[in-house]
């Protein structure tokens, strides 16, 4: 995985056990306002877009250690709202006058990334805004409950575009300074950028198995064009309880979206509230990574599983004050977690896109 925290799992697990975010750098919208933004590199250049995606990639299916047979027809799912977007926009940019767009369609990235890889199995691309890769974690586990597959590979990627940016900000959405998720004096998020991948299997391996996924739900909330409404919210993540065979005193934890927008992190801790009250410690990951959009439902899920192979859940950085009328409080300390055990993931998008996973080590 790359993204903000670190490229190695050492590296991200000092900054989760820190609870001090990165450094943001600074961006800018098309108005020319300066923005914080999440990234290990420079986001402003395309040059190691298409090589990033293929190094994470190539990493999980060489720790998967899957024969050349497997790779060759491993279904490969895609998780993103970007796409090859700053690849067009470069392609643009260098060239005003040419059909930049002519080449683009949806299915552009993932084609030539297994390509690339020598993956010939079926490919899927789910953009489904903050949910995208949270949803081809639950599509890939449906393939192997099916016996459709016994492996499959799921990368989630979003990386930095001027058009992503400039939506956001003319959205009233973005922060000026810092990530605040359920804090009383919250501004809006920080976008990030990141690519992770990993292979699910449908037997355990003797070593290197981060966890398992029990279960899941998805659903979209058509009662808002932007939001969920907490009833919706609690339904989808009674939902993934149930998928999973669990009820809501079997969890230890759980990890919210936690976006740091008004409207979205009251709806969403009015819901967890309601379903669980103080039960479980909540924390969200998003000041750690910013927010990485379609990638953010596995970037996000592999830090949280690599801090609990430590033994804790990470604080949420930002967190000072509830808010009048709210009532969930995410923790402020790492929080320590038993070896074994289930936790809650969030990934509630724009447009009411809502997914609930319930992992287990």
């Amino acid at each position: 995985m790359q993204a903000a925290p670190g490229a190695t799992p050492p590296e991200r697990l000092e900054v989760l056990r820190s609870g001090l975010p990165p450094q943001a750098i600074g961006v800018s919208d098309q108005t020319g306002q300066r923005w914080p933004y999440m990234s290990r590199r420079r986001p402003d250049t395309t040059a190691s877009f298409w090589a990033d995606m293929a190094a994470v990639a190539e990493d999980a299916l060489n720790a998967a250690d899957l024969s050349d047979h497997a790779r060759a027809t491993l279904p490969v799912l895609l998780g993103s709202t970007c796409l090859d977007m700053p690849d067009l926009e470069a392609a643009l940019h260098s060239q005003p006058q040419a059909p930049a767009l002519m080449n683009a369609h949806c299915g552009r990235t993932l084609d030539q990334l297994a390509t690339e890889l020598g993956l010939g199995g079926p490919q899927f691309t789910l953009s489904t805004a903050c949910s995208s890769a949270a949803n081809a974690l639950l599509h890939a586990r449906r393939l192997l409950v099916a016996g459709r597959a016994e492996h499959v590979l799921v990368i989630g990627t979003e990386f930095y575009n001027r058009l992503t940016l400039s939506g956001f900000a003319s959205l009233l959405l973005l922060s000026p300074d810092t990530f605040r998720p359920f804090d009383a004096d919250r501004e809006g998020l920080i976008l990030g950028e990141a690519v992770g991948a990993m292979v699910l299997s449908r037997q355990p391996r003797d070593r290197g198995d981060l966890g398992r996924l029990l279960g899941g739900a998805t659903g979209c909330d058509p009662s808002s064009p932007t939001n969920s409404s907490p009833e919706f919210l609690v339904r989808i993540m009674q939902q993934a309880l149930d998928d999973a065979g669990l009820t809501t005193d079997d969890l230890l934890a759980i990890k919210a979206h936690g976006t740091g927008t008004p409207s979205n992190d009251a709806a969403e801790g009015a819901a967890l509230d309601r379903l669980f009250g103080n039960r479980h410690p909540v924390t969200s990951l998003k000041p750690y990574f910013g927010h990485t959009l379609g990638a953010c439902g596995l970037v996000e899920l592999a830090g949280l599983l690599e801090a609990w192979s430590a033994g804790f859940l990470p604080a949420t950085p930002g967190f000072r004050t509830l808010g009048s009328g709210e009532q969930m409080t995410p923790i402020t300390q790492p929080h320590p977690l038993p070896a074994e055990g289930a936790v809650l993931c969030n990934s509630f998008g724009f447009g009411g896109n809502t997914t609930s996973l319930v992992v287990a080590r």
